[in-house]
């Protein structure tokens, strides 16, 4: 008999009628019940008791049910265990789901069997579509399917996983990628009952690979035509990790060769060319101090060079590097060490230049001061001549002619004399002070231009006078500069003006000035043979 608060409920949980019991179905239709599984659930108790129930009629003389045999037994810890497995399978395949990948179950005959749900979602056939396929059917995308199934079944077989292959599909019109893994599907005894396929779609990291591959060709290729050697150090051990293309045509040898060298190895290697030194100046780099410096470097072939070099910390990926950049400078540095050698001689024959300048300027101021010590004797003579004459007895004729020889030829010539001599003795002054300075010192003051051009024009009165020329000065504005070498420039200007002149006309020349702004303009014009065309450029 049943206890009256019991209830009987079938393995969907429903209850159990009156007429679903195993007596009442077994005395409906006088058939035997077997293996029914019931739960037998007790008031105040929580656990069910699950029970296999198997019930025969018992059949009189008559034909009749006499009784019903039932027997029960107690399969509640079968049924934990199968509740369990259900569980943990339920939990499996929703984890199974949760993976972004493709997962397929096939048999040995590479028959599909069961996907999850990204696998039903891509390929879009349905449980009932998919169960019992092959990859003909369910990755019409793919190229060479009879060798992806032959795959398979080898897996099945052998028991060999295949793993990390890399295909491309076709989905829609986009070409994608997958990283696909076969494993063999082993049962609890570890026999062989299948194939799992995993798909991961790997298309954008197919993508970022290309474009970082993109970028390091684009990198390496501007790093190797660099006219520069570059190196990339190990900022704490100085170890050399890369080196561009011009690094192997420097020190001609190969990357791997310059990668496993010290840079000792590839320097004069003497103080303080040498592998310490280099090393500390990759320490302050390394210290957030950049290093600039020259460099002599010894190439494998043993040709010596200089270089300049500059040496700063830089962040490549997670790690500190010493960026070292080298420039061959061998042909400034012999520029340079030509360039000494002319300024030394220069200076030697500048040297010779000023004592060649300082002696001549004494040797002809030695005669220039008896040039000026006879125009004054004669200027005496003349005034004692005077004073004979003017008691002895002239003819009135030839008392008119001495008087305009002594009183205007002589003292007219005598003036040229001195002014040429003063001029003379300013260039000497000019020259001594080049000689003691080694370059023409300047001592600019206010001049009067006017009384400047007086001396100039009087400097050469004998060459005016000798041309039949004609001199013009305008009024002249005061300038500020240097007396002798002014004197000098307005002499040259007047000079040629002179030499060149026209032999078909009068000569003419005229010197005009104006003010222009903060500045004054000279002009000195002739009406000369001027310049031919070919050497104005030169002028």
């Amino acid at each position: 008999a049943r206890h009256p608060d019991w209830q009987l409920v079938r393995e969907d949980g429903t209850r159990l009628t009156p007429e679903d019991y195993p007596v009442s179905r077994v005395m409906a239709t006088r058939q035997p019940l077997r293996d029914l599984s019931l739960g037998i659930c007790r008031p105040n108790v929580h656990d069910v008791v699950w029970v296999l129930v198997n019930a025969d009629p018992v059949l009189g003389q008559d034909g009749g049910i006499r009784q019903v045999i039932v027997t029960f037994t107690d399969i509640t810890d079968r049924k934990k265990a199968e509740d369990q497995v259900v569980r943990e399978h339920r939990e499996l395949l929703q984890v199974l789901d949760s993976v972004n990948a493709q997962i397929w179950y096939m048999n040995t005959e590479g028959r599909v069997v069961g996907c999850n749900r990204v696998a039903k979602m891509i390929s879009g056939a349905t449980p009932e579509q998919a169960h019992g396929g092959t990859i003909h059917t369910l990755a019409p995308g793919w190229d060479d399917l009879d060798r992806r199934h032959q795959e398979s079944l080898t897996v099945a077989r052998t028991g060999m996983p295949l793993i990390g292959s890399i295909e491309a599909f076709r989905l829609g019109s986009e070409v994608r990628w997958a990283k696909v893994d076969k494993v063999p599907w082993r049962d609890a005894n570890g026999n062989i009952v299948g194939i799992l396929m995993l798909i991961y779609d790997i298309t954008d990291l197919k993508r970022t690979e290309e474009v970082l591959r993109e970028s390091e060709e684009q990198f390496r290729t501007i790093f190797d035509s660099m006219n520069d050697a570059i190196f990339v150090h190990d900022s704490e051990t100085g170890a050399i990790l890369d080196v561009n293309g011009r690094t192997c045509e420097m020190f001609a040898c190969s990357r791997a060769e310059v990668c496993a060298l010290t840079v000792g190895e590839i320097s004069l290697g003497t103080p303080p060319y040498d592998q310490a030194h280099a090393l500390e100046y990759m320490r302050k780099a390394a210290a957030g101090e950049p290093q600039r410096f020259d460099w002599h470097c010894r190439a494998r072939n043993g040709r010596l060079f200089w270089s300049e070099v500059t040496v700063h910390r830089v962040r490549i990926g997670s790690q500190d590097r010493g960026l070292v950049v080298v420039r061959d400078i061998s042909d400034r540095k012999r520029a340079e060490e030509e360039r000494d050698r002319l300024n030394r001689a220069l200076e030697a024959k500048n040297a010779e230049l000023e004592s060649l300048i300082y002696s001549a300027s004494h040797d002809l101021r030695s005669p220039l001061v008896n040039v000026h010590g006879f125009a004054g004797s004669l200027s005496d003579s003349i005034a004692e001549i005077r004073l004979i004459l003017a008691g002895a007895q002239v003819s009135d004729g030839g008392r008119g002619r001495l008087s305009s020889i002594l009183d205007r030829d002589i003292p007219e010539a005598l003036e040229f004399i001195s002014s040429g001599a003063s001029k003379m003795d300013s260039l000497l002054d000019g020259l001594l002070q080049l000689s003691r300075l080694g370059r023409m010192a300047l001592d600019a003051r206010p001049l009067d231009m006017n009384h400047l051009m007086s001396e100039v024009t009087l400097a050469v009165a004998f060459q005016i006078q000798q041309a039949g020329a004609v001199v013009e000065i305008e009024p002249l504005p005061a300038c500020l500069g240097d007396r002798n070498q002014i004197n000098q420039v307005f002499s040259n200007l007047l000079g040629n003006a002179l030499k060149y002149l026209d032999p078909s006309q009068p000569g003419a020349v005229r010197i005009s000035g104006r003010i222009e702004k903060d500045k004054v303009v000279y002009c000195v014009q002739d009406n000369g043979i001027g310049i031919p065309a070919e050497h104005q450029s030169r002028v």
